[in-house]
């Protein structure tokens, strides 16, 4: 396996400036452990509906929703927990992951591809006042 590009820091990760340094950032690609990406495909459709609550009163959002059915025709797995589950559920998949994940629920910004898949965007600054593209209500219900 190659060498690490950025010294000093886990696999995958680069760090980069604006120009004259005014902003510097670090960003990190990571595999996603494969139950926590088998709990988010199962319930694409929940995640949707989490998603057209928030947005709530979008034409297109609401053709999206036919039952089991996503964007593109595909056929979704019927899903293992409903919208006021869904974030308590995943919260116990990254636990039993462990590690690293443990603790990613409260640090989702967004998931994709188009707002609804097996990628998710982390903020993993220390500090962080983050606001997610999911809404934090639903989470701990």
């Amino acid at each position: 396996m190659a060498p690490a590009r950025t010294p000093n820091t886990p696999r995958g990760t680069i760090r980069g400036a604006s120009s004259h340094n005014l902003a510097t950032f670090t960003i990190r690609a990571s595999p996603l452990p494969r139950p926590i990406v088998d709990f988010i495909l199962e319930n694409l459709v929940t995640l949707k509906k989490i998603q057209y609550d928030r947005k709530a009163g979008d034409p297109q959002a609401s053709r999206d929703l036919e039952d089991g059915v996503d964007v593109h025709g595909d056929i979704v797995r019927k899903p293992s927990v409903g919208p006021d589950r869904f974030w308590a559920a995943l919260q116990v998949k990254c636990k039993e992951v462990g590690g690293e994940w443990e603790d990613i629920t409260d640090s989702i910004w967004a998931f994709g591809p188009q707002k609804a898949g097996g990628c998710l965007l982390v903020d993993a600054r220390k500090s962080s006042a983050s606001k997610s593209s999911v809404p934090k209500r639903s989470r701990h219900d």
